[in-house]
Formats: C-alpha cells, sequence, structure tokens
C-alpha cells in the first residue's frame, strides 16, 4: 500500500511536468520545471514529450528498505530524463522482459509521456505493471504510453516499485 500512495505523489508530479509550459520544437529536447528541479526530456516529431527515469522517491536502501517511501532530495542542475530507470531487483524469468533490463535497488522511477507542456490540464493515467511483486518493470516495452498520449490526449505515466523476489 506504501507505493500506491507514492503513485499518488507520481500522478501529482506527471501532472506537473504536463503544466509546466515550455517553447519546444520537433525533435529537440524540453525542460519542465517540478518540485524536485528541472527535468529535461525529448520531444518527439510525433508531437509528444517524453521524460524518462525520473526519481519519485529515495532509494530504498538501508534504514529505507521496508520504510515508506521518502521524497527525493531536490537536484542540483537539470535532470536529464533520457533513459529509463533500472528495474528493481528481481529474478531471472525468460517470460518477462523486464527481468532481462538493468537492475538496481535504486529503481524508484516514474516515465511520463504527455502531448503538451502547456497549462492545459489533462486527465493522467499511472500504470503500475502486474508480475504478482515478483517481477517486472516500466521499462518493458509493452508499457510504452504513446499511444495513450496521442490518441487519448492524457498523460501517461509507468511506475517501477520494488518486488518481493530478489
Amino acid at each position: 500500500m506504501k507505493y500506491f500512495r507514492a503513485a499518488a505523489m507520481t500522478a501529482a508530479l506527471a501532472f506537473a511536468v504536463s503544466c509546466a509550459g515550455g517553447n519546444v520544437r520537433s525533435g529537440e529536447g524540453v525542460e519542465v520545471g517540478t518540485g524536485a528541479g528541472a527535468v529535461w526530456g525529448v520531444a518527439q516529431d510525433d508531437g509528444l514529450k517524453v521524460f524518462k527515469g525520473i526519481p519519485y522517491a529515495k532509494p530504498p536502501k538501508g534504514d529505507l528498505r521496508y520504510a515508506p517511501p521518502q521524497e527525493p532530495a531536490p537536484w542540483k542542475g537539470t535532470f536529464h530524463a533520457t533513459a529509463f530507470g533500472p528495474c528493481c531487483p528481481q529474478l531471472p524469468d525468460p517470460g518477462e522482459a523486464a527481468s532481462g533490463l538493468r537492475q538496481d535497488e535504486d529503481c524508484l522511477s516514474l516515465n511520463i509521456w504527455t502531448p503538451g507542456t502547456d497549462n492545459r490540464k489533462r486527465p493522467v493515467i499511472v500504470y503500475l505493471y502486474g508480475g504478482a511483486f515478483n517481477y517486472g518493470g516500466a521499462a518493458d516495452p509493452l508499457y510504452d504510453g504513446s499511444a495513450f498520449a496521442k490518441r487519448g490526449d492524457v498523460v501517461f505515466t509507468t511506475v517501477n516499485y520494488p518486488d518481493t523476489s530478489a
């Protein structure tokens, strides 16, 4: 349950990114402000703005391993959100694409696809992958939010959260 509360924080961050404003040209980067600092993403040729691997909580290491998520410390400079964050540690599974991707305990990150960084209010979809708390990850190509964001004029967000297998 504690990570689902963090998902609510994720939705707030996704909404903030979508409403942050900024001049953007296709194929270039886009920078938006968040409560933790500036975030730089990619403006795709199809008009979508994509931000990947944004930390939404401190890494669940040491005393934080089984504690509720803690807000991340503000970063200095601009966070380059152009690559997915690592999946949370998990056992290999030939049927699960995410189990073959980069893994690390510092895995509490989110990805955002938005049709605009203007001040327009849009619905936010927060997608939590399945996996019975044993495997999965938001970087799985199956969870690409481009189609949702384009077709529905919505902000689509995927979230990494820890599993219990590793």
